[in-house]
């Protein structure tokens, strides 16, 4: 008879909508690990009739605990009530995990993630929140003309004056940075007594704005890790459109400028704006990309906005859904 893989003390948050194959890709590659999640809270916001694939495959799933939660749409939504429902699991069963790992639904971890995470948490206490990266990535290139524009830094996971984010391949066990990214996040499981995602957020940027808020609390570090390699398949099924979420995109970030001023600059991403604009433009009609021509209407959606005075940044509304600094009862 063979042993059992050993349990983490590790809880797992899935967010997902509309991908019942990746998904399912996931949870087959989690059950596979040597050291697994002692559980993976499913947090899914698919239509009919993806959302019934869906519960059906975690009610087959064998060899992995799996529960099934469902959520209105919005990725930090759906990790707030995914932490809710780790709260209530803690609660009835008397448990406490040590770490929330959250995982996008394309995401594939290496074969020592979660064994590692545990390690890499216990030798360095002054961590709160340590991330993946992705394998496939290129190792970090700068040009000095990018970096003065403030489109990319020597420096990897840092975030720029402009708001946009680099990353790159870690070649240390820890590297500090300013963010990881939201797909790979791992957090000591105390940080969650206190704090939240701030729902409102309607798709991207959740992970920045919460990292920025654990900065100015004086949290700890953030870190990532050489030995948290992961596969990112970058599905673009269930994805908003280019052209909505880089409209988007480029108005969270001036949003970041009038609320840290002392960190972003209005200046720098108006210019990374413009830049990427023309970038994008210049590279969808010399390849006739559709995704690139997306975001190019994003950015040119974004400065017609900003010059006629329109809203820049659309929040959604989830009831208790914003960001929560209250501790609560466990």
């Amino acid at each position: 008879m063979k042993n059992k893989s050993p349990v983490s003390a590790v809880a797992v948050i899935i967010c997902t909508r509309n991908r019942h194959h990746e998904i399912t890709g996931l949870l087959e590659a989690l059950k596979s690990l040597g050291t697994k999640p002692e559980i993976v809270m499913v947090v899914d916001s698919s239509e009919s009739p993806t959302s019934e694939l869906i519960q059906a495959r975690v009610r087959e799933m064998a060899g992995l605990n799996v529960e099934y939660v469902r959520a209105l749409y919005g990725a930090p939504h759906q990790k707030n009530v995914g932490i809710e429902k780790l709260l209530e699991y803690e609660k009835n069963t008397g448990h406490s995990f040590e770490v929330v790992s959250f995982l996008d639904d394309d995401i594939i971890p290496g074969p020592d993630y979660f064994k590692n995470i545990i390690s890499l948490f216990k030798e360095n206490p002054e961590i709160f929140c340590i991330g993946g990266f992705d394998s496939g990535l290129p190792a970090l290139g700068f040009h000095q003309i990018r970096k003065f524009l403030g489109l990319t830094s020597d420096r990897i996971f840092v975030i720029l004056p402009s708001g946009l984010t680099v990353a790159g391949k870690p070649v240390k066990p820890i590297v500090y940075c300013d963010w990881v990214p939201g797909g790979m996040q791992n957090f000591r499981r105390h940080v969650f007594d206190l704090h939240r995602f701030d729902g409102t957020i309607r798709i991207h940027g959740d992970e920045v704005e919460f990292q920025l808020r654990m900065e100015k609390s004086d949290f700890g570090r953030i870190a990532i890790s050489s030995l948290l390699p992961v596969t990112h398949l970058a599905s673009t099924s269930g994805k908003t459109s280019e052209r909505s979420s880089t409209f988007y995109l480029d108005g969270f970030r001036w949003k970041l400028s009038e609320t840290y001023p002392e960190r972003f600059s209005r200046i720098h991403v108006l210019l990374a704006t413009f830049v990427l604009l023309v970038a994008e433009g210049v590279v969808s009609v010399g390849t006739g990309s559709k995704v690139r021509f997306g975001r190019f209407l994003g950015h040119l959606d974004f400065l017609r906005a900003l010059l006629a005075g329109m809203p820049l940044e659309e929040k959604v509304s989830h009831s208790g859904s914003g960001p929560r600094s209250e501790a609560r009862e466990l």
